[in-house]
């Protein structure tokens, strides 16, 4: 090698643009050699520290030149030794790639972004490639009058553009699940109501209203111009104006959407527990809709002691169940040669009314018809055979008075 010398394929000389003193093999770093008429022999491994210091050029160059894949363009610039050789490299040596070392992208406004090398040695290359846009994000809602924005920003430069989101009329409609009616409460249809108007749907696409006639919002899109500062109290007294419409119009629509309740289907009233005369007894019925729901009852025991006589063809004692605060009317028994006189258990007389809170037993009294003040034959008028009889009880009271006052004297 000569200072300022080229080379050509087979490592002749080609060029020779100076006299200088040609290189010895021992002038030669490790990773230049020359075989023995002077040509370039091998060009082996070069050290990274020489990378960038005894090299000229815009090249970087990989370590390893004596792969068989890649051929290294001719006429690149060495230095070395501090003396500059051009040279011409053998095609059986292998091409050395240079690795980029590019800068950040930058936008170009058109979607678009570019980047340079700008490595130590960089050799000043450019690309450009169109943007990476992510999945967007929402940056403003749309209204039910006014379009939102999706902003996307590009995962490489950082970029961003928008785009608008329509606007629905209804676009947030809430549904209101179906309800069962049950025994006690009522149910309802399944529909949807509008979170911006406070309007009642059928369907989830706004389509099919509910009312014909229905209370409505005015001024739903927040006013232009609107200060700041008057923004938070316009959107309180918006929202409760949406609330208050909704809160009419599913008044309005009750008769539409609401299944009335069933009420309770009782099965018949059964024993629990039999009254006694000392104790309450209980009943229950429950419901054929709901089995969970049970209805409840106190009863009580009343006795008639019929004292002999019968009623309605029974003998000895009637009894009945009575339920807690039902009235029963006292009947009238009956007895061969007696008369009926009254209920003793305190004294009630046939046709009388009686509530019952407890278990209670009635005794029938009777009066010995043998022994009754017999009555004017053919009349039933007792009165022209009672006055006799009392004229002379009172002769009879009058007697013993004056003999007792003469007996004294």
């Amino acid at each position: 090698l000569k200072p300022g010398a080229g080379y050509n394929s087979t490592g002749q000389i080609i060029e020779d643009s100076s006299t200088g003193t040609g290189f010895s093999s021992s002038d030669l770093p490790s990773w230049i050699s020359l075989n023995s008429d002077g040509s370039l022999a091998l060009i082996g491994e070069i050290p990274e520290s020489v990378l960038g210091s005894q090299i000229d050029g815009s090249f970087t160059y990989k370590t390893s030149l004596t792969g068989a894949s890649n051929k290294l363009s001719s006429g690149i610039t060495f230095n070395v030794l501090g003396r500059t050789a051009r040279i011409a490299v053998p095609d059986d040596l292998s091409e050395v790639q240079h690795v980029h070392t590019w800068g950040d992208w930058a936008d170009n406004g058109d979607n678009t972004h570019s980047r340079t090398c700008t490595g130590e040695t960089g050799c000043g290359a450019a690309e450009t490639a169109n943007h990476r846009w992510d999945e967007g994000e929402v940056t403003t809602e749309p209204t039910a009058t006014s379009e939102g924005v999706m902003t996307f920003t590009c995962d490489d430069c950082g970029a961003t553009k928008t785009e608008p989101i329509a606007y629905e009329l209804h676009a947030n409609l809430v549904l209101v699940e179906a309800k069962d009616p049950t025994c006690t409460e009522a149910g309802n249809k399944a529909y949807y109501i509008c979170e911006d108007c406070g309007l009642l749907f059928w369907d989830e696409k706004g389509e099919q209203p509910i009312l014909d006639d229905p209370v409505t919002v005015e001024d739903v899109a927040e006013p232009e111009g609107i200060a700041p500062e008057d923004i938070e109290a316009w959107v309180a007294d918006y929202e409760k104006r949406v609330a208050d419409a909704a809160a009419e119009n599913t008044q309005k629509a009750a008769d539409k959407v609401v299944i009335p309740a069933t009420g309770h289907d009782w099965g018949a009233w059964e024993t629990v527990a039999k009254p006694t005369a000392t104790a309450s007894g209980k009943e229950h019925r429950i419901c054929a809709n709901d089995s969970s729901h049970v209805e409840e009852r106190t009863t009580w025991l009343i006795t008639y002691n019929l004292n002999g006589g019968r009623l309605d063809g029974k003998s000895g004692s009637v009894t009945l169940t009575v339920v807690d605060g039902q009235t029963i009317t006292l009947p009238a028994p009956t007895r061969t040669g007696y008369t009926f006189s009254h209920w003793q258990g305190s004294t009630y007389y046939a046709g009388d009314t009686y509530t019952v809170n407890e278990s209670h037993t009635f005794t029938a009294q009777w009066i010995d018809n043998s022994k009754r003040v017999p009555t004017t034959p053919g009349t039933g008028d007792a009165t022209p055979i009672i006055w006799p009889i009392i004229a002379y009880a009172c002769a009879l009271l009058s007697g013993g008075a004056l003999l007792q006052r003469k007996r004294q004297r």
